[in-house]
């Protein structure tokens, strides 16, 4: 369960990145 809360959270600020 931490892996996968790790891993979106690691996904959103990849887009928020992307996006910005």
């Amino acid at each position: 369960m931490v892996k996968i809360t790790g891993c979106l959270w690691k996904m959103e600020k990849h887009w928020s990145m992307l996006t910005n």
